[in-house]
């Protein structure tokens, strides 16, 4: 079974947040999509933070939009955007899981269950 997590979660990961390591040595096989690597690639600031993310992201399989997600993106973009404050990037996570009907772990349920229900879980508080 697949199982996504998002970028909120690769960053607890990253800053060794203890509940987010007790929750990650559980797993066995996880995954990312593209744009969480972008976001968190974005997110360093220097030499050496971005070599701790990309050995990071190597610890995760890696799942490329396709066609029918960025369209599924756009879809939910336009429906949820003034409603729910959802984000581009959020709409792009979401369409992965979505289409592979894989639950997303985040510690963003505000945006992520209006796009994916119940697929959106919090994996710890």
């Amino acid at each position: 079974m697949m199982i996504f997590i998002d970028t909120n979660i690769l960053i607890d990961i990253s800053r060794r947040y203890p509940p987010s390591i007790a929750w990650y040595r559980q797993q066995s096989r996880l995954f990312i999509t593209t744009v969480t690597a972008l976001e968190l690639i974005e997110g360093t600031t220097n030499k050496a933070t971005l070599a701790a993310a990309i050995n990071l992201l190597r610890q995760f399989e890696l799942v490329y939009l396709t066609a029918v997600d960025q369209e599924w993106a756009l879809q939910m973009q336009r429906r949820f955007c003034l409603s729910h404050n959802v984000e581009l990037t959020d709409c792009l996570i979401a369409a992965a899981c979505a289409r592979t009907r894989a639950p997303l772990y985040t510690r963003n349920l505000k945006h992520m269950r209006p796009l994916l229900g119940d697929l959106a879980v919090s994996p710890y508080l």
